[in-house]
């Protein structure tokens, strides 16, 4: 599993059957961008993907409303979720246009995910609310998240 240690902005925590995760950021658009990396490296080798030439790229966009930072980003990686359930999308880049506590527009570079070619991890089956914490540090924002796999 990967730890800060490892130079990832996120943690993995103990939990029975599910996976956690704490997630870190300086900025909300920092926490965001690591807790889509941090879900996605759960499902495969994320750092291959992005530098794997040969798979085919798609240009995504997301637009979220909602009433406060912790929706946020729960329906960001829930819509995150569905996007490669069902197109087999994975991130690579990010280009936050539009990001406030309460809403965001983004445009994704995800690469299309391949089981025959690609490693696979987990199985991520949903974003949960069990666990789920958003807050403000000193040193900028943090989320803990659990995830059915």
């Amino acid at each position: 599993m990967t730890d800060r240690t490892a130079n990832k902005p996120y943690t993995h925590f103990e939990h029975t059957a599910d996976v956690g995760v704490t997630f870190y950021g300086r900025t909300l658009e920092d926490l965001l961008r690591h807790a889509a990396e941090g879900l996605f490296d759960l499902v495969t080798d994320t750092e291959k993907l992005r530098r794997d030439d040969q798979a085919l790229s798609q240009i995504v966009r997301i637009q979220i409303s909602e009433d406060n930072a912790g929706d946020l980003l729960l329906m960001w990686l829930r819509e995150l979720l569905y996007l490669f359930s069902t197109r087999k999308v994975i991130p690579v880049e990010f280009l936050m246009e539009r990001i406030s506590d309460k809403h965001i527009e983004a445009r994704i570079t995800a690469k299309i995910f391949d089981a025959q070619r690609h490693e696979q991890r987990h199985e991520v089956k949903a974003v949960t609310r069990h666990a789920f914490r958003v807050g403000r540090t000193s040193e900028g924002w943090t989320a803990s998240v659990v995830f059915d796999v």
